[in-house]
This record gives C-alpha cells, structure tokens and sequence, in this order.
C-alpha cells in the first residue's frame, strides 16, 4: 500500500510540474502543442514507473531530472525556442512544488508525522493548489519568463540557484540535514544577496522607464505644440498671401480717399490694415527655437481664453540643457497655470501669467507666476492636490532640475503662484 501511495504521489506531482511548466511558457492553446507536451510526460513516467519497480524510490528520486526535467525542458525549447524561458519554467514549477511539500509537513507536524499521510496530503492538496497557482500566479509569471534574456536572468537565478541547491544538499547528499551550519545558511544568505540585487535592478529599470516615459510625454508634447505652430504659420502666410492680393484694392482705396480730400479716412483706413497684418504676426520671444515654439503656442491658448499674460524671454539658440527637457519644463508649468487661471476664471476672479526666463554664467533661469486660489497646500516644499491625474507635471519638472543639479521653489505670495526654476 506503501509503495502505491508514493507511486500515485510521483505520478501527481509529475503531472502538477508539467503542467505548470507548460502554462509558465504560454503553451497549451495549440493541440499539436499539448499533445507533445503529453506524450512527453508520459513517456518520462512509464520510465519512471519501470525504473520504481526495478531499483525502488531511491533511484528514481536520484535520476528524476534525467527523467522528467530534462526532456520537459527540451520539448519546450523547441516549442518556444527559448532556451532560458523553457529552463526557467521547469525549474520555477519545481519551486513551487516545494510548497505543495511544506503544506502537507506542517499538516503531519499537526496532527500525525507519519510518511504516508505525508504523501497522501500532497496528492489531496495537488489539484487544488495547481488551480490556485493557475488562476493567480501563471499570469504574472509567464510575462517575467518571456521577457529578453538580458532582463531575465534577474528572475531565473533564483529557481536555479535553489534547484541545484535542492539536489546537492537533499537528493544526492543528506548535507543540510547533517547539521552543517554552512548549508543550513547558504539559503538565507543568497536570498538576501539576490534581494539587494533585485532592488538595485529594480530601481536602474524604474529610473530607465520613468526617463523613457518623460521623454515620450515631452516628444508628444513637442509634436502637439509643432502641429499648432505649423498651423499658426500657415494661416499667417494665407492672411499675407490675401493681403498683397487686396493691395491693389487698397492702393485704389487710398488714392480715391486722397483725391476727395478725405485724408482722415484715409489714415484710419491705414492703421486698420496695420492692425490686421500686426495681430497675425508670428512673435520671437527668443533665439532658442524650442522655448519659443512653446511660448507661442501657449500665449494664443491664454489669448483665447481670456487670461493677461506678459511674456519676458531671452535665451540664446544653443542653451545647456535638451530640447526635451526645456518642453517637460515649459509645457508643465505653462499648462498647470493654464488650467488654474480656467479654473478662477469659472468663479469670476481676474487672472494673470508672467513667464519670465534668461540666461546668465550658464545658468538659465526661469520664474513663472500665475494668479492662484487660496490655501494652496504643501508637502516638502511641493503643491500637492487630490485632484486624480494631477501633480505629475510639477514631479516632471523636478526632475528635469535635479537631472542637471539645478534647483527649483514653489511658494505663494499674495494670490500668486510662483514657480522659480535655476539649471
């Protein structure tokens, strides 16, 4: 009776390995796919179950990689052909066949420590523990395991490390039960090891996206504000193009005017056209092209909404610091006094922007006030709302500062807001 419960348990956690194994590697959609992957483990337990019957439990623990692990990893590899994704599988399923293991000893440490309630709680626990693992865990998995090579060994060190670990110490030698201070500690100690790892690659790879992520919001930023001063551009060429077509008719105007002695007419008929031509007039608010394609831009938004705006902007066409950071810092706290300005204007209060920015040592220098409602809040220095979605623009900006060891203060005075930048 013994030897058939430890035969049913071998065939249950072969069957919960391969399984998982499969799932972790996105297989099992295809039947071609599956139909490998069955016969496979079938093939590894009839081997499995010869080998039982002849040399006992033993040997078959001793060559179950031989057995089972080895061409499961091969079948996968040529499936998916990716050689450390397949072995991270076989091996991460074998890791959490450990737990399946823990869960029936401490139950036997509970109640009865006998080894055939051991094994008979690990084939009862087996197919739900398999469903749990398959509803909530495969998921999250399968995406670390298809990542690029490079990225994954991060995840794979530790099924591997604790695989040979496993075999080494248990399987093959009884060292970390023999009371060797050195095994009993290896465990622990490499996983504080890979945790710093991990936090250290985590935090590269977070500081990684979150830059690849500002520069992706600057660029679209730079296309939207592009699109806006192209148009801009093309509506003050046809404004031009009709002008020097009406000249003629103006000529004639003038002349019609001058001839009837009708010399004030005239002149306001003059300043007329030169207030026309004067509103479609494209401004240089500085040399540096990025700066002024934002501040253009932005000065029609506030025109057309209404909201005074004094602009004071002098930089030179090559500055210190990038297209794309000079738009995450502009655009961010031009749009946040925007929406602020729309927001005061809705409760009837007047409202008004200064932008004012030059350079100096190298150093730019830029200050941006706007009028603000009361009670501005503050946490270490920084405006913080419980609006959803906002407050990322002013984290944006800096960033940017401390990417070049700048500074940058945000405060109140009176009813105005003011955001002074140093890079």
């Amino acid at each position: 009776m013994s030897e058939l419960i430890t035969l049913i348990n071998y065939i249950a956690v072969s069957i919960f390995g391969s399984i998982l194994s499969a799932a972790f590697c996105g297989i099992g959609k295809e039947k071609k796919q599956r139909n490998l992957i069955v016969f496979t483990v079938g093939v590894a337990l009839i081997i499995e179950g010869i080998v039982y019957y002849f040399y006992g439990e033993r040997v078959v623990h001793e060559f179950y990689p031989v057995f089972a692990h080895i061409p499961l990893v091969i079948v996968l590899w040529v499936i998916t052909k990716r050689f450390l994704s397949s072995l991270s599988s076989v091996l991460t399923a074998y890791l959490c066949c450990q737990f399946r293991r823990w869960l029936a000893l401490l139950f036997t440490f509970v109640f009865k420590n006998s080894d055939e309630l051991l094994q008979i709680v690990q084939i009862i626990i087996t197919v739900p523990f398999l469903i749990l693992l398959l509803k909530y865990v495969v998921a999250s998995v399968r995406e670390m395991i298809m990542r690029p090579a490079a990225e994954m060994w991060t995840f794979a060190i530790v099924p591997i490390v604790y695989y040979l670990f496993d075999y080494s110490t248990v399987v093959y030698t009884k060292l970390l039960y023999e009371g060797s201070y050195i095994v009993a500690e290896f465990m622990p100690t490499f996983s504080c090891l890979f945790f710093l790892i991990y936090v250290k690659q985590s935090t590269k790879q977070e500081k990684t996206r979150y830059r690849l992520e500002q520069e992706k919001n600057a660029f679209e930023m730079q296309a939207k504000q592009s699109v806006k001063e192209i148009d801009f551009l093309r509506k003050s060429q046809e404004q031009a193009a009709a002008h020097r077509h009406d000249l003629r008719h103006h000529m004639q105007y003038l002349a019609s005017c001058i001839a009837n002695n009708q010399n004030k007419q005239a002149l306001e008929y003059i300043n007329s056209v030169c207030k026309e031509i004067e509103a479609q007039k494209v401004v240089d608010y500085c040399q540096n092209e990025t700066a002024n394609l934002i501040l253009t831009a932005y000065a029609q938004r506030f025109e057309k909404s209404g909201i005074s705006c004094e602009i004071k902007f002098v930089l030179g066409r090559d500055i210190r610091i990038s297209s794309v950071d000079m738009c995450i810092i502009l655009a961010n706290a031009l749009e946040n006094a925007l929406n602020e300005c729309k927001f005061l204007m809705t409760q009837n209060i007047s409202t008004e922007i200064s932008v004012n920015g030059y350079e100096k040592d190298n150093r730019i220098f830029i200050q941006i006030s706007n009028t603000c409602r009361q009670n501005v809040l503050f946490n270490d220095g920084m405006p913080v709302t419980k609006a959803e979605g906002h407050g990322v623009g002013t984290k944006s900006i800096c960033s940017v500062v401390n990417k070049y060891n700048g500074m940058c203060s945000f405060n109140t005075k009176g009813d105005m807001f003011i955001l002074r930048v140093v890079i």
